[in-house]
């Protein structure tokens, strides 16, 4: 199921989904909805976490084992996928890399449905082929799909407004419009420039 991103704290209340799909080009953005589901199953008794670079050095049997074998140290676990990706051509925007082996451990923690264990897939932008496909649709009743999207100069306004109140930070609108400004849509820029405030604050 498609979940947008603004809803994604409602969804997480619901319980319905063990595992999350969170893919986008604003790592940042991507960072933050991965830390709220984390968030979420912390709270919910999911103590232990294991990351999985699929990537070159990726061991698809090590991941299997772990899928298919119970905690030792607690009974709920976390289990994270990053997924890699192919840079793109002439400045294309990079594409998601999924061959044999992501799809294979993608469908060895959905087929086994463990409600144990929680799944978070990040990457980046997942295309309309793939969105389309039969695989992925096989999926849509057991993963949510979290689509982060690029944000425009006013949800840049609205996002750092948020993170200074978060921070304890009051600012005017001047001042938001000034900070938008500098950062250029660096969301990346945006967090260190928070950050410098916070410390002269």
């Amino acid at each position: 199921m498609r979940v947008k991103s603004e809803i994604l704290p409602k969804t997480l209340l619901t319980n319905q989904y063990s595992a999350f799909w969170i893919s986008g080009d604003e790592p940042l953005l991507v960072q933050e909805s991965a830390d709220l589901v984390r968030q979420h199953f912390r709270k919910n008794g999911f103590e232990e976490r294991e990351i999985y670079n699929v990537d070159s050095d990726f061991n698809l049997e090590r991941f299997t084992t772990s899928v298919n074998n119970l905690s030792l140290f607690s009974k709920n676990k976390i289990i994270e996928l990053r997924l890699d990706k192919v840079a793109g051509k002439n400045g294309s925007a990079d594409k998601l890399k999924l061959g044999r082996d992501e799809k294979a451990a993608i469908d060895t923690f959905l087929v086994n449905n463990n409600p144990d264990f929680a799944l978070i897939i990040t990457s980046v932008k997942i295309d309309r082929t793939v969105l389309s496909s039969k695989w992925f649709k096989a999926y849509e009743s057991l993963l949510a799909h979290i689509q982060v999207w690029p944000i425009d100069n006013r949800g840049l306004v609205k996002w750092l407004s948020r993170e200074l109140r978060n921070s304890g930070i009051n600012a005017d609108n001047q001042a938001l419009q000034i900070l938008s400004e500098k950062v250029e849509g660096n969301l990346l820029a945006a967090k260190q420039e928070i950050e410098k405030l916070k410390l002269l604050a």
